[in-house]
C-alpha cells in the first residue's frame, strides 16, 4: 500500500466522507449521516456541498464547493481532496445497518476498497477497450487511503470523467470512468 501523502492538512485519522448539492440532497446526506452516528458514534463526518448553511449538525465540518456542476464531476472532483488519512465515501442515498469500521482495516493491505457494481451495463462497457470482465466498481460506497497514488487514480479518474461528460453531456453514473481509471493505476484495490 502507498504511504500517506504530504500534501494535504488532515484534519483526522478516519471520517467519513458525503458530496451533495442542493437541498434535496444534503437532505439525503443528513438522514444518511444520522445512520451513521447511530452505529459508530464519534467518527467524524464531512460534507462538500454547494449550500453550507444548508447543512445541519450531522456534519462535524462542511467544505464548501464552487463551480459545481450538479452531475457526478462534483463528486469525483472533491474526492480529489483529501481531509482525513483514511476515508469511507458514502453517497448521499445510502444508509449504514450497522458499524463498519472495518472497512477501515483493509487500508492496511489495499489503497482502495470497494463493491463490483451489481448491476451491467454490457453495451456501455463494449465501447471501452478494456475487456468486458474487468466489471464497474460501486462508487457510492468506497474506502480509500490518502496517498499520492489514490490521488493519482482520483485525478485519472476526474479526467476520463470530464472527457465522458464532453462525449456523453450529464452522463448521469461516474463509474465508467472509474472502471478504466481502476483497470490503467498502479493502485492497489480491493472489491
Amino acid at each position: 500500500m502507498s504511504q500517506a501523502t504530504t500534501k494535504h492538512k488532515f484534519i483526522g485519522k478516519q471520517g467519513v466522507i458525503y458530496v451533495a448539492t442542493g437541498e434535496k440532497y444534503i437532505g439525503e446526506a443528513a438522514r444518511s449521516a444520522r445512520t451513521v452516528r447511530r452505529h459508530m458514534p464519534g467518527i467524524p463526518i464531512l460534507l462538500h456541498t454547494d449550500l453550507p448553511d444548508a447543512a445541519g449538525p450531522e456534519f462535524d465540518h462542511v467544505v464548501r464547493m464552487h463551480d459545481v456542476t450538479h452531475t457526478c464531476l462534483d463528486k469525483t472532483q472533491c474526492m480529489t481532496d483529501f481531509r482525513f488519512e483514511r476515508n469511507l465515501f458514502l453517497d448521499t442515498d445510502t444508509l449504514v445497518c450497522r458499524p463498519c469500521l472495518e472497512l477501515f482495516e483493509l487500508l492496511d493491505r489495499f489503497d482502495v476498497a470497494a463493491a463490483f457494481e451489481p448491476a451491467r451495463h454490457p453495451g456501455l462497457l463494449s465501447r471501452s477497450s478494456l475487456p468486458e470482465c474487468f466489471a464497474e466498481i460501486n462508487s457510492g460506497v468506497m474506502v480509500y487511503a490518502a496517498s499520492d497514488t489514490v490521488h493519482e487514480l482520483f485525478q485519472l479518474w476526474l479526467n476520463l470523467n470530464h472527457a465522458l461528460d464532453k462525449s456523453t453531456p450529464h452522463l448521469p453514473f461516474d463509474q465508467m470512468g472509474l472502471r478504466e481509471a481502476l483497470y490503467r493505476s498502479r493502485a492497489q484495490f480491493y472489491c
